[in-house]
Order: structure tokens, then C-alpha cells, then sequence
């Protein structure tokens, strides 16, 4: 009975550590290692969609930025580092 006891301590530590192992590979993936689009680029992409900027801010993960729409409703949107919509909110 002890030793089913150390067993499957010796079992439950080992998955602790392997998770451990992995959490580095996890975290690069989220932040994706291509580059970051340029400030520039970014505006040039927002405006030719129709938007007009209103606030854009870098963030480690990407982009927060918040546009008026081409029929004037305000939007919240998140971008990756590459410039693609993550999320989007209408403004009240």
C-alpha cells in the first residue's frame, strides 16, 4: 500500500514537472514569433478599410486601437502583432 502511495507520487510529480516543461512553448506560441507590423502599416491598412483612428497603442501582444466606422460608430478593436482583428466591440 505504501509503495502504491509512492508511486503515484512519484507519477503525479513527473506530470507537475512536464507541464512546467511546456509552459515556455506555450507562452512564445500565444505571442507568435513573426515581427511586428510597422506603426505606418497599420494606419495604412486601418484607413483604406473605411476607419478613421482615433487611438492606437502597442501592446506586448499586439495592438489596442479604437476607430470610427464608415458610418460613424465608434469601435474597439484588439490586433496580434501582425496587424489581424483579434476582437472588435461596438462602442454604446
Amino acid at each position: 500500500m505504501i509503495r502504491c502511495k509512492y508511486i503515484a507520487g512519484a507519477l503525479i510529480g513527473a506530470g507537475v514537472a512536464f507541464g512546467a516543461l511546456t509552459l515556455p512553448v506555450q507562452a512564445r506560441d500565444y505571442y507568435d514569433d513573426r515581427g511586428r507590423i510597422s506603426w505606418s502599416e497599420l494606419t495604412g491598412r486601418l484607413e483604406s478599410k473605411g476607419y478613421r483612428i482615433r487611438e492606437l497603442e502597442m501592446k506586448d501582444e499586439g495592438w489596442k486601437v479604437e476607430v470610427v466606422d464608415q458610418y460613424g460608430q465608434r469601435l474597439k478593436m484588439r490586433l496580434n502583432r501582425q496587424g489581424e482583428v483579434l476582437r472588435e466591440k461596438y462602442k454604446d
